[in-house]
C-alpha cells in the first residue's frame, strides 16, 4: 500500500478537490515566510470542510 501526503493546500475548494483522490493527508505550511503560507483560521476551514466528506484524510502542519 502507497500512503500519499498532499503538501502546501491553501483553500477549502482546493482541499476538497485533493481528498476526492483519496491521499492518506494533507499537510498545509505553517511557516509565515512561504508563499504557500496558511493562517491557522484558513486551516480549520479547510480541515473542517474536508472532514465532512473525507474523514479518513488525516492533518498536518508544516513548520521549520
Amino acid at each position: 500500500m502507497v500512503m500519499v501526503k498532499i503538501c502546501g493546500i491553501t483553500s477549502v475548494e482546493q482541499g476538497r478537490a485533493i481528498a476526492q483522490y483519496a491521499p492518506y493527508a494533507l499537510g498545509y505550511i505553517c511557516v509565515g515566510q512561504s508563499p504557500r503560507y496558511v493562517s491557522p483560521e484558513k486551516i480549520a476551514a479547510i480541515t473542517s470542510a474536508v472532514m465532512l466528506e473525507k474523514p479518513e484524510v488525516q492533518h498536518f502542519g508544516v513548520f521549520v
